[in-house]
């Protein structure tokens, strides 16, 4: 890849194998188009957790983790906003919405988790002390906002380098 300026400014990247089609370099002739880069969306980050619906082998890079649990927490809140103005307010109970979409991404939500902890170079089993009323949510939480394990370890290879698919 080559990063040439277009006419704004901006580098544009093109395959190695572009030419240039006249002598004069400071044109910025190419005898190709540039390399279209592929857009990030938020929303990638959940519909990859979703299609590894039920895979606890593997790493989960800490972004696709938080991604997934902000977007969960969104659409949780909006479903239970949604049942609450078509049934009323409900005090101590979540509508028929919500709970069938937590529901639904129980098992995503936990192969996720496992799959940072092995991330952070981690058993799986350390979801065990979410049981620990208090310090289980915030030893939790701490394992899941540090860093990758850098390189591969015994669970995977490194999410941070692998390409995107």
């Amino acid at each position: 890849m080559m990063n040439i300026p277009d006419a704004g400014g901006r580098d544009l990247a093109y395959p190695a194998s572009c030419r240039y089609t006249s002598r004069d370099r400071s044109l910025y002739q190419l005898s190709c188009a540039p390399v279209q880069k592929k857009k990030e969306y938020v929303m990638r980050w959940y519909v990859e957790v979703l299609r590894q619906y039920a895979v606890f082998r593997g790493r989960s890079a800490r972004t696709e983790y938080w991604m997934f649990i902000i977007i969960n927490l969104v659409m949780t809140l909006l479903l239970d906003l949604f049942d609450s103005a078509l049934l009323g307010d409900m005090v101590y109970a979540s509508g028929p919405l919500t709970s069938i979409y937590m529901l639904a991404v129980l098992l995503p939500n936990l192969a996720v988790a496992v799959r940072r902890l092995h991330d952070t170079g981690r058993s799986g089993w350390y979801l065990l002390m979410l049981l620990i009323p208090f310090v289980g949510l915030l030893l939790f939480l701490i394992l899941m906002a540090q860093d990758s394990h850098p390189g591969d370890n015994r669970y995977g290879a490194d999410p941070k380098h692998r390409t995107a698919g």
